[in-house]
């Protein structure tokens, strides 16, 4: 993901993300975005929700859009 898709069209996308610390990448879908404050509500394949800073996933390459 690029800072050029940080858009509302974000929200209902699904998207890997990747989380350094398990060296895993998870199945998520974006459940909204707030491009004011870079935050994105996401929702995991298990079913927990979490919100994520959208700024630093871009910075580090830890999210990739699925198609």
């Amino acid at each position: 993901m690029k800072e050029v898709d940080l858009t509302q069209a974000l929200k209902g996308r699904q998207a890997e993300l990747f989380w350094p610390d398990d060296a895993k990448w998870y199945l998520v879908e974006i459940q909204s975005v707030n491009l004011k404050t870079r935050q994105a509500k996401i929702v995991y394949a298990s079913g927990e929700f979490e919100d994520v800073d959208l700024e630093e996933i871009v910075r580090d390459g830890h999210m990739a859009l699925l198609f």
